[in-house]
């Protein structure tokens, strides 16, 4: 290693030196002869043009988010790509915008063409946090979760109030089962941007999943209240409802949810669960029908239960 250090300085050395004259001193041709060919293969792609000084990129919080969201329906895919269609997908990677083009390329599992983008851009947006918090969010993607959290936190070195790369430690935490430090994550990025979604549904998630269910409650109304279209926030809400035991209003907000939303496997389930549980049968049935794509493997054997017991006497 430090031979090859050694030698990559020589190679910067003489290329500042050569940047006036393209004739090579009888000096150089010697001090090129005693690098070897493997270690100039090894080298070749440095050039002057690397060592140039590079205009920073400033970073614009109110640019910080993703347009091509699915409208009201879904205001959470303002803040996260990834809850995005492929076709929305192939727009953000032919985006203008450096982050939005990664962001593009992490999720559609191109990590070869978003690294390269990287190593092409990262001195322009050394210090823009929301650019290394993406650069992180691809590790994640990638399931490097020690390679994630470094970035993470490096963005968060670069803007300690800059909420998303804490809201994505908080992700990595719960995945590793850290469930007490997910929670708070998600509740102290909550508290550092209030107008951000995705940590407040990230949390009600988790409140719910624990046993929280008034807390979660809460969390998924502040939610609606700020968009009461919003497809996941009016499912949570209506799924806490039903499982707090009020299963009437859960199925006034569960009405709610527009028509292509009853395809989600969780969504329609539930509903269907609810109404059979409420004596509507008929539109259990029929709710459950709007079920399009297959359960996941952690869904599938409770989708297949309720289905039994919504059709159970059935003809």
């Amino acid at each position: 290693m430090k031979y090859f250090l050694i030698n990559l300085c020589a190679i910067i050395l003489f290329s500042s030196c050569s940047s006036d004259s393209k004739k090579i001193t009888p000096e150089q041709a010697a001090q090129n002869e005693a690098i070897s060919p493997e270690i100039q293969q090894e080298f070749n792609w440095i050039e002057n043009a690397d060592f140039a000084e590079v205009a920073p990129e400033p970073y614009i919080a109110t640019e910080d988010k993703f347009e091509g969201s699915l409208s009201s329906q879904d205001s959470l895919s303002q803040e996260s790509i990834a809850r995005l269609p492929a076709p929305k997908i192939e727009d953000a990677i032919d985006s203008s915008d450096v982050t939005t083009k990664l962001a593009g390329l992490c999720h559609a599992n191109r990590f070869n063409d978003a690294f390269l983008l990287v190593k092409k851009q990262f001195r322009k947006f050394k210090k823009h946090p929301g650019f290394w918090n993406q650069v992180g969010t691809c590790y994640l993607g990638k399931k490097d979760y020690r390679s994630a959290i470094l970035f993470y936190n490096k963005s968060r070195e670069i803007d300690s109030k800059y909420s998303p790369p804490l809201n994505n430690l908080g992700v990595i935490y719960q995945i590793r089962g850290s469930k007490a430090k997910a929670y708070l994550a998600y509740k102290e990025a909550s508290k550092l941007n209030p107008l951000s979604l995705t940590p407040l549904f990230n949390l009600a998630q988790l409140q719910l999943q624990g046993g929280q269910v008034d807390n979660a409650i809460i969390a998924f109304q502040a939610l609606v209240k700020k968009n009461d279209d919003d497809a996941d926030a009016l499912a949570g809400f209506a799924t806490a409802l039903f499982i707090r035991g009020d299963t009437e209003q859960a199925i006034r907000v569960y009405d709610r949810l527009p028509s292509d939303a009853l395809s989600h496997p969780s969504y329609g389930t539930n509903y269907a669960l609810a109404l059979k549980l409420n004596g509507k049968e008929d539109k259990a049935r029929e709710i459950l029908s709007k079920v399009s794509s297959t359960p996941s493997r952690e869904l599938i054997d409770y989708y297949n239960k309720v289905k039994a017991f919504v059709y159970q006497g059935g003809n």
